[in-house]
């Protein structure tokens, strides 16, 4: 269950990102900030981290965080779509060795 403190930072998260958003589609906000910056992909990673440091349970924070750097990747590296579609088959292949390779570390 949430604390009164966790829906207070949660509130103000929401209320400050909607805050940022709304001036940058006003065009108030500077155009020289990357485009990425104002994105739902680094709203995750703020979530995440607001969820990392106020939950018991630290698996929704790690997701988020982890969700939201994944989208980001191609933003941040100015990776061109075609080899952002490669991105995919390496998670895999990453996931898929790390469960094999601790499956013979165990037994």
């Amino acid at each position: 269950m949430r604390s009164k403190k966790n829906n207070l930072y949660l509130g103000i998260l929401l209320v400050l990102t909607g805050l940022v958003l709304l001036l940058n589609n006003l065009g108030i906000v500077p155009v020289s900030m990357p485009a990425y910056i104002l994105s739902w992909k680094t709203f995750l990673l703020a979530l995440g981290v607001i969820f990392l440091f106020t939950e018991r349970d630290k698996t929704g924070g790690i997701v988020l965080i982890a969700v939201g750097f994944w989208f980001l990747i191609p933003d941040i590296w100015n990776i061109n779509p075609k080899e952002a579609g490669l991105l995919w088959p390496i998670l895999f292949l990453a996931v898929g060795l790390s469960i094999l390779l601790s499956g013979k570390r165990r037994g």
